[in-house]
């Protein structure tokens, strides 16, 4: 059955039906009515769009995520951004580690998992595909954003390339994070930090260390510069918050030598 239906009787009144219930009956197109219709021939196609897009995520999610459901529980993880604080991080023995993007050159960890959704700097996807640290797992992402996929969608040959799982993700920065990652596509709202960080409360793990998340304009631990629209980022984090105290309030989340997320967490500070 179609969300939305029109149509005419004899006397030349029309109808507006969703979902069956009519919604709406008048006689005459007006300019007005003209306009009523757009509208609600644009919402029709938005909300037809998204659902096919929800059952895709539904689709592809169900088969990768459900695996990972608590599997660091008790565990600590270190989330390894790619800030300029990451070269001052001395590394902790016996943790699991999460990497995005760029921290694929960071070389004094084995990534466990490593999570990467543009396209946009092909050199570290190369390095990512023959990537092996302790058997890590690659997670390559889809954008539900067309103007973004076509300059920066990981080609399905990478991921296969590099054995990666694929997932999906919003791009609506109105959105909240993710309860159930077997359904939903991932929260983001500017940074892949904040898609790692979804899937790591997924685990479940008792302490949570985010390393090199700077969220700021300082740039890259190698000195590379960044473009990070840092408003979006930090009301993602913020909204990371809110939903931890929710819905993992037992879990520790620790910034390490914070910078644009000092005093959203518990900060630690490490010595030069």
């Amino acid at each position: 059955m179609k969300l939305f239906r029109k149509e005419q009787s004899p006397n030349g009144r029309r109808r507006i039906y969703f979902c069956g219930i009519k919604v709406m009956s008048y006689r005459k197109k007006t300019t007005e009515i003209r306009s009523l219709n757009e509208f609600y021939e644009t919402l029709e196609k938005s909300i037809n769009q998204n659902t096919r897009f929800l059952l895709k995520v539904s689709n592809l999610d169900s088969k990768v995520f459900p695996k990972y459901k608590n599997i660091n529980k008790d565990n600590t993880v270190v989330l390894i951004g790619t800030g300029p604080s990451l070269n001052q991080y001395k590394p902790i023995e016996h943790a699991v580690y999460v990497g995005v993007n760029r921290a694929i050159e960071y070389n004094k960890v084995k990534f466990d998992y490593f999570f990467i959704q543009d396209f946009l700097y092909p050199e570290y996807l190369s390095r990512l595909n023959e990537y092996v640290g302790n058997n890590c797992k690659k997670f390559y992402g889809l954008l539900n954003d067309p103007a973004l996929n076509k300059v920066s969608t990981i080609p399905e040959s990478e991921s296969i390339e590099a054995k990666a799982e694929r997932y999906y993700c919003n791009q609506n920065r109105q959105g909240m994070p993710v309860y159930d990652l077997s359904t939903e596509p991932f929260f983001n709202s500017g940074s892949v930090a904040l898609v790692a960080m979804q899937f790591i409360l997924w685990t479940n793990p008792k302490r949570i260390y985010l390393v090199g998340c700077d969220t700021n304009l300082s740039g890259h631990y190698n000195g590379q510069q960044n473009n990070l629209r840092v408003n979006n980022v930090l009301n993602g984090w913020n909204l990371i918050k809110d939903f931890t105290d929710v819905y993992y309030p037992k879990t520790e989340i620790i910034s390490v030598n914070p910078v644009g997320l000092k005093k959203m967490f518990k900060d630690e500070y490490t010595n030069d």
